[in-house]
Order: structure tokens, then sequence, then C-alpha cells
């Protein structure tokens, strides 16, 4: 099969959605084992499409059979509310809407496709992973015809988070997990590599930091995979045992296989903390000259990211989820409509810089353009052959962290890079309290859009462990050759 990429990623009318239905409980005794809340969020789904897509062609796939039913009663229930939509819930073979199991769908295609997991959590909060079909051998089959019945769109709605869900042996149940991460998080989740369940760890440095999670009760996976870089330690998270609370960076081989100290300082880092990941790296002279103080910290930085996630949602909780739209392969014949602005109310919007710190972005970008340009004109003036190899490979390490940077902003700025409400990220102000003298910075690499607060540069130590953290945390850091400690009391556009 060959797959074509559309010219449009993201947006509220193409690529892959989740949402996350507000009252959703799985009903499983025998007259039941259906979703009426989730369904009744399904219902709204397409009371939505055909009043902001009117023409683009829709259908609903569930699950199970107990599901599609219990969504046309919804759906019904919704049209006798919206009389002036009628006229879309045609019955034409090709166009017309339709309400279908996972079994009974192959061969329809339409514009937007809805998938209802319906399975979820009971009454009592229980997530049983008993996904009906889903978990059967050829269960991968069956996802994948659903999800591919969409030319432009596909919208995943289900009643708890894909983090809550556990490790499964099931392959099929796995390819589906990481397909409703998709959906939330977007190309970020496919960025992980499978990880090998009976990986073992890398060095005795590492054997060692094992033990010592495993002993305070913590689920570690030793290797695991993201984007072509391998972390040493993922400790799972209690809460959530489908994602990782902190990732530990031993001093050890994959640290000394980078090739240069800003590859593995800088922009290692900066990606997997890009990818959702907190990390804590432990030095090996440290673990092994004062171990107690080691293991302190240590201690320290897995219940503090214990602690982050306790404050979110619970994963089998009914809150709402704002959707998360992902990037998906368009069919050849797909024309998608343009991109709907930030103030599209299904466009999320703690996702998006606000406006003054969009225009401090902006402001930053123009000054590396500059600079960018002030640099492929530089001349290199020293004569001598190990100077001038010397100065021209400083000018290309400088060059390439100006455009790395560069990339980066413009990430942010199309939505590529998400800034999360309350978290740091370019552009935005930060307070700092340094045992007792508050300062407030812009977080740029270059001068700040105003004169009236100081630069924090990312690229330095602090600016690196500021990245994606919280007001209220506090942040270690070395400076000097010792370890800092501070508080972030504020984040704000």
């Amino acid at each position: 099969m060959t797959t074509f990429p559309g010219a449009f990623s993201e947006g509220p009318d193409v690529g892959v959605a989740f949402f996350r239905a507000e009252q959703g409980l799985y009903r499983s005794g025998a007259a039941a084992r259906n979703n009426p809340g989730e369904a009744a969020e399904v219902a709204r789904r397409v009371i939505h499409h055909f009043r902001t897509r009117p023409g683009r062609s829709l259908g609903v796939v569930a699950l199970s059979q107990a599901q599609a039913e219990v969504i046309r009663e919804a759906v019904d229930q919704e049209r006798r509310q919206n009389p002036g939509l009628d006229e879309h819930f045609s019955d034409d073979r090709l166009d017309g809407f339709f309400v279908k199991n996972l079994e009974a769908v192959q061969g329809d295609e339409r514009d937007v496709i809805i998938m209802s997991v319906g399975y979820g959590p009971d009454e009592n909060g229980k997530l049983n992973q008993n996904f009906g079909p889903i978990n059967r051998k050829d269960g991968w089959r069956r996802l994948n015809v659903a999800v591919t019945r969409a030319r432009y769109r596909v919208e995943v709605v289900a009643s708890f988070d894909p983090d809550a869900l556990r490790p499964s042996e099931s392959a099929s149940f796995e390819h589906f997990a990481r397909y409703l991460k998709y959906a939330k998080y977007g190309p970020a989740a496919l960025a992980q590599d499978t990880t090998d369940d009976n990986a073992l760890p890398e060095s005795p440095f590492e054997e060692s930091v094992l033990e010592v999670l495993r002993g305070w009760g913590y689920t570690v996976q030793p290797q695991v995979g993201v984007a072509g870089y391998r972390i040493d330690l993922g400790v799972r998270d209690p809460r959530w045992p489908g994602r990782y609370a902190l990732g530990v960076e031993c001093d050890g081989a994959m640290y000394h296989s980078s090739k240069a100290a800003r590859d593995r300082d800088r922009l290692r880092e900066s990606m997997l903390t890009g990818l959702g990941w907190t990390l804590h790296r432990i030095w090996g002279t440290d673990w092994y000259r004062n171990r107690a103080a080691a293991e302190n910290r240590l201690r320290t930085a897995v219940e503090r990211a214990a602690a982050r996630s306790a404050a979110t949602a619970p994963p089998s909780g009914v809150a709402a989820e704002v959707p998360r739209t992902a990037s998906a392969p368009h069919s050849p014949t797909a024309a998608p409509a343009p991109r709907r602005s930030s103030s599209d109310s299904s466009v999320p919007a703690q996702d998006v810089l606000a406006n003054s710190s969009e225009q401090r972005v902006h402001h930053e970008l123009e000054q590396l353009r500059a600079q960018l340009e002030l640099h492929s004109d530089a001349a290199v003036s020293d004569s001598r052959p190990r100077a001038r190899t010397d100065q021209q490979r400083r000018q290309r390490g400088l060059t390439e962290q100006l455009e790395e940077r560069a990339a980066l902003l413009k990430a942010y700025l199309t939505g590529d890079r998400r800034a999360m409400a309350g978290t740091v990220c370019p552009g935005r102000l930060v307070r700092i309290d340094f045992g007792g003298d508050q300062q407030e910075y812009e977080i740029t690499s270059q001068e700040p859009h105003s004169t009236e607060v100081e630069k924090l540069s990312p690229f330095t130590p602090l600016g690196r462990a500021l990245h994606g953290r919280m007001a209220g945390n506090r942040i270690e850091y070395e400076h000097d050759g010792r370890r800092v400690t501070v508080q972030l009391l504020t984040v704000r556009d």
C-alpha cells in the first residue's frame, strides 16, 4: 500500500484527535455491555461535525455491536433536538452517515470517522483491559480496517486516558494502546521504539541503580528506546502504568557514545524533554563516592515526578480531555480544507503560545536570522592552517546551534511543538528565587523583548534544567562544578 503525505498535517478538519468522554462508564452486565455516557459524547461529536463540516461525509465505528446500538439511540436523540441538520443524515451508500461495529465496516469509506472505544472503567473505576475483538490475535487487522476508513480525519472517543492502559502480552492490544497514545500526543508517541521487557542494564553501575529503585518498590524498565536514543532506566508511573514518570540517565555507555558534548548535553536532553520525559542524571563518581547523597537525590527526583503525575486527572476518571490533533496520512484524492485559526473552539488553547509570548518568540527568531546571515557571510580570517580549521569548526558549531534554536522556535509558532500551559518554554517569563534573591527572566537566547527583564538562555545549565518545568518546582543544576537548587516561583506569558 502506498500512502501520500497531506499538505495539512494538523487542524480541526484533518489528522487524528483524541476526546475523552466526560461521563463515560462501561456497563459490563450481560444485558448491557455498553457505555451510554461515551455514546452521548459521540453523538455530540456527530452534531458538531455536521455543524462545522457540512460538506464532509461521516461514519461512526464502535468496537462492539452493543456500543453501536447505544450510539444510534444517542444520535437519534440529538437529531430530535437539532432538526435543522436532518439533511446530513442520508442513507446514501457511498457518502451517507452510518454507525457500524468493527466487524461490519469493511469496504466503507468516509471523509471523517469517529471511533468509539466503548470499553472503559466501570462504576467503581476499575478498568478491565478486555476490549473484545481488539484482544484477539488478529485484532490489529480490525483496528487497521477501522482507522483507514477515513479520508481526512479520525476522532477517537474513549472513557479513559491512554496512559491508564497497562502493558499487555497481546501484540494487538499493544498496537491499539499505541494508537490511542498517538491520537492524544501526536507523533511524539511514535518516537518511542518498542521496548524489550527483558532488556538488561548495560553496566554494573546501572544494575546498582536498578536494584535501589526496585528496592523502593518502583517498577523499572531498563533500556527504554526513544527516537534512536536509549534512556538507561525508565521508572513507570505508579498511577499511570502506561507511561514513565522519570527517566534515569547513568553516566555510562550511552552518554559516552554521543559524538560531542553539545550533542549529549543540549540536543539530546532538549529532544527527550520535548517528547515528554522528565530526566534525572546520576554521575558515576557521585554514586560511588557519596552513595547516600546520590540516593537521596534520586529518591527526591522520583517522588517529585510521581507527585506531578498525581496532580493530574486520575486515569480512570471522567474529566473531559482537551483534544490533541495528530498528523495522519491521506489518500491520493485528499484535498484538506485550510487550517483554522487558533481561535477555533476545537483547537486546544493551552497548547499554543499567548500573543505576548508569541511576540517575544518572533523577536528572538528575527535576531537569530540576522545572526545566521552574519555567520554565512563571515570569512575565516586566520591564515594558519590549524587555526583556520579551528575557526571554521567553531563557526559551524555556532551556526548549527543557531539553526537548531530557530527550528525549535518555528515549531512553537506553527504548533508542531506544544506550549503546555504553565510550563517553561521559549518566550515565557519566569521568576526564580535564588535563596531569597528573586529575579525575573525571559527565556531567550538573544536580547529580551523588553528591557525590564533579564534574559535567561536555554543553553545555560539553568536554562536547560528549567525547560518544561512548572511553577512551584525546585530546580537543580550544575554551576561552577557544584550543585545549586533554586525555586521556580512563577511562569507566565
